[in-house]
């Protein structure tokens, strides 16, 4: 017994019934559709992203601690507590802070904002 030639197999209509295999049938007829999505969307992303604004933000603490050179040396680390050492040291770190590899990169930066702080 063979089914009429109007009537659908069984095999064709469990196979049409499964909503997996009807969107993996959609999706492979349409694939086209799929594949310009994906273009345009990558397309989209990049524009999107190399256009904005590019944000930086840093934040720095400088701790000074006066010690001494033989302190360093010996594995002590006595603290100085003269005020000619201390002004030597602060005097050092100020220069340090204020030297051209330091100091003409931060006078170039653009002032933070509130929101970068």
């Amino acid at each position: 017994m063979t089914p009429a030639p109007d009537e659908p197999s069984l095999a064709a209509s469990s196979r049409d019934r499964s909503p997996l295999l009807h969107a993996a049938r959609v999706v492979r007829e349409r694939w086209w559709i799929v594949a310009i999505c994906v273009v345009v969307c990558a397309a989209v992303s990049y524009l999107l992203a190399s256009s904005a604004t590019k944000q930086y933000t840093a934040t720095a603490e400088l701790l000074v601690q006066p010690s001494s050179l033989t302190g360093l040396v010996n594995g002590t680390q006595t603290p100085a507590t003269d005020s000619a050492t201390v002004a030597q040291l602060q005097s050092t770190d100020v220069s340090l802070a204020t030297s051209s590899p330091v100091a003409n990169p931060t006078r170039s930066a653009p002032p933070p904002t509130a929101a970068t702080r």
